[in-house]
């Protein structure tokens, strides 16, 4: 009986151990999906936002979709921000979460200025934003590594 019990209670011990591994793969594929989705955002954003800068220096509603794009890369960036990663990620994670600090900077900065009707296209030529974007991107790709 107790050979029998010591059995079972190992076989549970191994499956309950075999499921926190899976559940940890699972964790971070998640986060990982999540993380592409968001550099995604963060590089379509970047890609389309100086044509859409040189028309919003002089057509009020391209001025106003400027507004509301950057207003909705923001709350992306908080968002993503606010994501509780693995503890395999976390180092990643908290990389980006750096990165995303200077990209909301610089989105302040324009938000400000659409506002004050003082748009410059310049703005986003800024080495350290399309630095910070790459930076992300790879932080993304390490991440989808340790998930395969």
């Amino acid at each position: 009986m107790k050979k029998s019990l010591l059995v079972l209670l190992s076989i549970l011990f191994v499956f309950a151990a075999g499921c926190s591994v899976v559940e940890d793969v699972t964790n971070t594929i998640e986060y990982a999906d999540e993380a592409a989705q968001y550099a995604q955002v963060i590089t379509d954003f970047y890609n389309t936002a100086p044509s859409l800068v040189e028309q919003a220096t002089t057509d009020p509603a391209s001025r106003q979709e400027l507004e509301t794009k950057l207003k909705n890369v923001k709350q992306e960036i908080q968002d993503f921000n606010q994501l509780t990663p693995p503890e395999n990620v976390q180092e990643y994670h908290d990389v980006i979460v750096g990165h995303n600090k200077q990209l909301e900077t610089v989105i302040d900065t324009y938000l400000d200025n659409v506002k004050d009707g003082k748009i410059d296209p310049k703005l986003l030529e800024n080495a350290d934003l399309l630095q910070s974007i790459e930076d992300i991107s790879k932080a993304v790709n390490d991440i989808q590594n340790i998930g395969k």
